[in-house]
C-alpha cells in the first residue's frame, strides 16, 4: 500500500475509502489480503513511493494499492526495475499518465472524478450556505499569469480584537 503523506488529510480519507471497499470482501472471505507494506509517502513524491515499494519487500508483492496516480508512477518504476511490471496496480485520480500506463499494461485501474461536476456542486452548496447566512457573493475573473480564472468574492467581514 502506497499511502500519501501522513500529515495530509486527503491521504487519510483515501486510505479510509480504500479500506471501506476492501474490508467487506476480506471479511466475507471473497478475497484474501496480506498487507506486507503499508507506508506513508513523504510529500506524495513518486521517488519515495518507488523506494518504499520494492526496497524492503522484493518479489513478495502480488499487487499494489496506491493513494494517487502520481505516487503510483513511483510504484510502477519500482516494479519495472525489479522485473515485476504488470502486477495489479489500483489507484485514483485519472491523470493522463495513468491512462497511458493502463494502455501499456503497467497499471490496472484509475478512478476519475468529474472535477467540473464537483465544482458545480461546491458552488451550489456555497450559495445555499451563504443564503442561509444572508451573505452575497459574486463571480469575477482575475488574471493569473496569462489566463483569467473565476474567483468567488464574498462580502468582507471585519475581525478585530476588542
Amino acid at each position: 500500500m502506497i499511502k500519501g503523506g501522513e500529515q495530509d488529510h486527503d491521504a487519510h480519507c483515501a486510505l479510509a475509502g480504500q479500506m471501506d471497499l476492501i474490508g467487506p470482501a476480506v471479511d466475507a472471505g471473497e478475497i484474501e489480503i496480506e498487507i506486507i507494506a503499508e507506508q506513508w509517502t513523504t510529500d506524495r513524491k513518486p521517488e519515495v513511493a518507488q523506494a518504499n515499494t520494492i526496497t524492503a519487500h522484493g518479489d513478495a508483492i502480488d499487487a499494489v494499492l496506491s493513494a494517487n496516480d502520481g505516487m503510483a508512477s513511483g510504484g510502477v518504476a519500482a516494479l519495472e526495475t525489479a522485473g515485476m511490471a504488470g502486477l495489479p496496480l489500483s489507484v485514483q485520480d485519472g491523470d493522463i499518465a495513468a491512462v497511458n500506463r493502463i494502455a501499456r499494461g503497467l497499471q490496472t485501474i484509475t478512478a476519475w472524478k468529474d472535477v467540473g461536476g464537483l465544482g458545480a456542486f461546491v458552488i451550489q452548496s456555497l450559495d445555499t450556505g451563504l443564503a442561509l447566512l444572508g451573505v452575497t457573493r459574486s463571480l469575477r475573473r482575475i488574471p493569473i499569469g496569462f489566463v483569467l480564472i473565476g474567483a468567488v468574492w464574498l462580502d468582507r467581514v471585519a475581525a478585530a480584537r476588542r
